[in-house]
């Protein structure tokens, strides 16, 4: 109501009263609070799902950008391991070319006369023929010498060799040339007066009178046949120091070439030889190797061949040297290796290797692209789904919840089930790969420090690792042999079907054979052994050591393994019937020599046993440096005069048994009998019957010795024989006294056979005493032996190799006479 300007009162306006706001209307029947919370319901049902896709498909292209990254980065790293394998490859090919002319001017060198052009003309030309017909790359063989005498043998096309003789008789010059047949039959001899060549100038001549030794002349290009090659030579002297013969050898680079043109490095890679800066020693393209200079062939540069990306790759080389580079070309990444090629004397060459990044990671791009397109399917599914979930609301929401909730349970459960699985289903196509996956997923679901995978071999009564899976150090290794009399009490409940679960290894009697050969090893406390069974049969085990069930994700580590046991069962039901003969011994593990019961292990010996035909070879060099040791020796004792003798042929045998505690320990409480008494009578007893005269202990070695071929009737191979056979006997008997005592002997052996000093130490010659040579050597041997082995020098091995089984074991430095190799004694062959 309101007042006129007249002061009269007037009724409300109606129209006035229709005009009141709409959102001034309240609903008294809505919660305003409600209200809000299913807007905001609805905002996050929309939101959130919309949302999480977003950020699910973000994340995926993240994780496809990131697996990209990381694909490509270990596929890089896997090709440079490829490339060193391949340039290591392409060493050991030039190396086994060259090394028959090498030999050959050293065997010409020993076996010639030293009047080999004329008086010795038909001794050399019996080994000329023979070494230009036994190997193809020798071109040219020649002697020569330095009053310009000489001949040149050349080898024909169709194998038929010619003699070039040039001849100097009282000032007379004689210049002819010798023909022959394909079967070395001489045809007919022609003079040749316009013959003006001089050896003496040649450079391989004069590289090898300047080297005093084997020298090799750089690339050049030879005159009769125009192609590349190159020259070793070695210079023979006479007693008064005098030069006496040149003996060289010509070869041929095609066949390196070829090689090189052989080998597949990626679609467009090449690879090659180069010398100096960049000079082309071998090229798969042999017709790119030489060019035109002045009317003449000539060697060519790598930057002579007219390719960019070469070109590019010598400038490289110029600037770093050794190593791996990348180098873009026209917007195309390329990898190059180059590394040094030292074989043989040879100096300056370097194997060079350039492929296309894209031929060894392309298909690291291929496979992201077909991910992408895969994953693109999976994009479009999570949109349906976030649509559903914006329909569904917050129930939805909530099942949803609970379902990956739910989900997220089974898959910790089922995980480990899914990718052993997947594993067993690449079986075929990998058992290796697939053994590994098994190995490390199983170890990772029972969260155990070693989980293996043996296979059973049923003639030879063996387990044989297939994989094992160190969860600690993130290694895996194989092809451990475990034999009947390792096993022990293990392998009956395993062929009943049973598990067997160890938690003290060192003190269960069903282990305690195997802890030294393996378990001790590895410092494994606890085992449990899962047979793994096929129609009844045993096909192989699962071994679980030092397991923890708690906190592991799976409960249960024996049902776990039983389950996967059943998986892998069809997969090993065809196993092996035999161990194969080349089988050996890895690091970590031992077998039976020989795989018949009762013979000893050799423990921790890595590599094959090589039969002994396998291992003869020819050591000149050592046999030289051993001469000259037994020659500094004799000078010795002849400057002491008659008190001291240098006595040669002198095999010595050094035993090593390990810590003080360990040899004092009692093996028969009755006999009151300590293990280093037990020892020292095994030696004592096989030293009289085979009539060893010489045997010591001294702390905790043992030392024994034979003088030449003296020995008894029974031991083929002299007193080398008779103490390889008490090194055998000694180390049988460690094997079984390990078994009986708590703390079993270190024990290691040595051999080695040489020129040693000698003499009495008393004055009625009832002490004598051997030292130098083969005493020091085995003394330091020993120590570098591992458990269980006996190690020989290269001088006993080459004494014993037609009668024991030997395996290389590597090389050992002396000091002042180099390296000389070393093998390992298995047993008698």
């Amino acid at each position: 109501m309101r007042n006129d300007t007249g002061g009269h009162v007037k009724e409300p306006c109606r129209a006035e009263e229709a005009t009141v706001k709409a959102t001034e209307l309240v609903d008294l029947g809505t919660d305003p609070a409600a209200a809000r919370r299913l807007r905001r319901r609805r905002l996050f049902g929309i939101v959130l799902p919309v949302a999480g896709a977003v950020l699910v498909v973000g994340a995926l292209i993240a994780l496809i950008f990131q697996s990209y990254l990381s694909n490509r980065r270990d596929a890089l790293d896997l090709s440079e391991a490829v490339l060193d394998g391949l340039n290591h490859r392409i060493g050991t090919e030039v190396s086994q070319f060259l090394r028959p002319a090498a030999a050959g001017v050293f065997l010409a060198a020993e076996l010639l006369p030293r009047d080999a052009i004329s008086a010795g003309r038909t001794e050399t030309d019996r080994l000329a023929l023979l070494l230009l017909g036994q190997y193809r790359q020798l071109l040219n063989f020649i002697v020569a010498e330095p009053n310009g005498d000489v001949l040149i043998y050349y080898k024909q096309p169709d194998g038929a060799v010619h003699t070039r003789v040039i001849e100097h008789t009282d000032n007379v010059r004689r210049a002819y040339w010798i023909h022959r047949n394909v079967d070395g039959t001489v045809t007919q001899t022609v003079d040749d007066p316009d013959d003006r060549y001089d050896v003496t100038t040649r450079p391989w001549f004069r590289g090898a009178v300047a080297a005093g030794g084997l020298s090799w002349s750089d690339i050049y290009i030879f005159f009769a046949s125009r192609q590349p090659g190159i020259t070793v030579a070695l210079p023979r002297y006479a007693e008064d120091g005098s030069l006496q013969t040149v003996f060289g050898m010509d070869l041929t680079l095609e066949d390196v070439s070829a090689f090189l043109a052989s080998l597949n490095v990626g679609a467009h890679g090449e690879a090659m030889i180069v010398q100096g800066e960049g000079l082309l020693v071998a090229f798969p393209d042999p017709s790119r190797m030489l060019k035109d200079s002045a009317g003449q062939p000539v060697p060519a540069r790598l930057d002579d061949l007219d390719d960019p990306v070469l070109t590019r790759a010598f400038n490289q080389f110029r600037i770093d040297r050794y190593g791996r580079q990348e180098i873009a070309i026209d917007g195309r990444n390329h990898i190059m290796m180059v590394s040094p090629l030292q074989v043989g004397g040879v100096e300056d060459w370097s194997v060079l290797v350039v492929v296309a990044e894209e031929d060894l990671i392309g298909f690291v791009a291929r496979n992201t692209r077909q991910t992408a397109m895969m994953s693109a399917g999976v994009v479009a599914l999570m949109l349906f789904l976030a649509a559903a979930l914006v329909r569904q609301g917050l129930r939805a929401d909530r099942n949803a919840g609970f379902v990956r909730q739910r989900q997220e349970t089974l898959e910790r459960q089922s995980q480990a089930f899914a990718e052993i699985a997947t594993a067993a289903g690449d079986w075929e196509a990998g058992a290796g790969p697939a053994a590994s996956r098994i190995t490390e997923t199983v170890a990772n679901a029972v969260g155990a420090r070693r989980v293996g995978l043996w296979r059973w071999v049923a003639e030879d009564e063996a387990l044989v690792l297939v994989d094992s899976y160190d969860r600690q150090y993130h290694g895996h290794n194989a092809d451990t042999v475990l034999s009947r009399r390792h096993l022990g009490g293990l392998l009956d409940p395993l062929e009943q079907g049973r598990s067997v679960d160890v938690p003290d290894v060192a003190r269960d009697g069903r282990t305690r054979e195997l802890v030294r050969p393996y378990l001790g090893t590895f410092g494994i406390r606890s085992l449990l052994v899962i047979p793994i069974v096929n129609s009844g049969d045993l096909a192989g085990a699962f071994s679980i050591e030092d397991r923890a069930d708690a906190g592991s994700g799976i409960e249960g580590a024996s049902a776990f393994t039983e389950a996967v046991a059943g998986l892998l069962a069809p997969r090993l039901g065809g196993a092996l019937r035999s161990v194969p003969a080349f089988e050996g011994l890895k690091l970590t593990g031992a077998t039976d020599v020989g795989g018949a019961p009762g013979e000893s292990a050799v423990y921790g010996m890595a590599g094959p046993v090589a039969s002994p035909e396998a291992m003869r070879e020819t050591a000149l060099v050592l046999d030289r440096r051993n001469f000259r040791t037994a020659q500094h020796v004799q000078k010795q004792a002849d400057d002491q005069g008659g008190d001291v003798l240098a006595i040669r042929d002198v095999t010595v045998l050094v035993a090593q048994f390990g810590s003080a505690a360990a040899l004092a320990q009692r093996l028969d409480e009755e006999a009151g009998l300590t293990v280093l008494q037990h020892l020292s009578r095994v030696a004592q007893a096989e030293a009289q019957r085979l009539n060893v005269p010489y045997l010591k202990v001294a702390g905790t070695r043992l030392i024994a010795a034979g003088f030449g071929a003296a020995g008894s009737e029974g031991a083929d191979g002299g007193s080398a024989g008779s103490l390889a056979d008490i090194a055998l006997a000694l180390r049988d008997a460690c094997a079984e006294v390990s078994t009986a005592v708590p703390l079993p002997p270190d024990d290691r052996f040595a051999m080695d056979t040489g020129t040693a000093f000698g003499a009495d130490l008393d004055t009625d010659g009832q002490v004598f005493n051997l030292w130098g040579g083969p005493v020091q050597l085995a003394g330091d041997l020993v120590m570098a032996a591992a458990p269980g082995s006996t190690v020989v020098s290269h001088a006993t091995f080459a004494t014993l190799r037609n009668l024991f089984v030997f395996r290389a074991r590597g090389a050992f430095y002396i000091e002042g006479l180099g390296e000389t190799p070393l093998y390992v004694l298995s047993r008698r062959s």
